[in-house]
């Protein structure tokens, strides 16, 4: 079994602190997250990632 700190460790989420390191990114690097924007947009993500996980595109009911 593992430590909690192992938990911890898994849990952590990478940070990008500079925008030099992806520059095409730069822009959006530290800028804060619409939490409020993604929970309306979420199904639209989610067929957009599944989307490119599947490499298939299925037609949205209307």
């Amino acid at each position: 079994m593992g430590s909690h700190r192992d938990a911890q460790k898994r849990s952590e989420v990478p940070h990008v602190r500079e925008g030099r390191c992806y520059p095409a990114l730069s822009n959006h690097i530290g800028a804060p997250i619409n939490t409020t924007l993604i929970l309306h947009q979420w199904d639209d993500l989610l067929h957009l990632a599944a989307s490119i996980t599947t490499r298939s595109v299925v037609r949205l009911r209307s």
